[in-house]
């Protein structure tokens, strides 16, 4: 589960990461908990980045879409 801050620490990772052309890959394979900050994040990294990869997502991670509609 990510806090605020931690949110925010991963979305200037991801930012870094597109800036330079990197690839993203987030393994998703673990997740028990989604934030709202958090899904924002990926959903935002996912849209603006062709290289952009969810591997393994767990249950609780596609539940979290699944519960919000997307």
């Amino acid at each position: 589960m990510l806090d605020l801050a931690a949110a925010e620490r991963v979305l200037d990772m991801v930012r870094e990461r597109v800036q330079v052309g990197q690839p993203l890959r987030f393994d998703a394979s673990g997740v028990e908990t989604l934030t709202l900050p958090c899904i924002q994040i990926i959903m935002a990294a996912t849209r603006a980045h062709d290289q952009a990869v969810v591997a393994d997502p767990s249950h609780a991670f596609v539940s979290a879409f699944v519960d919000l509609g997307l």
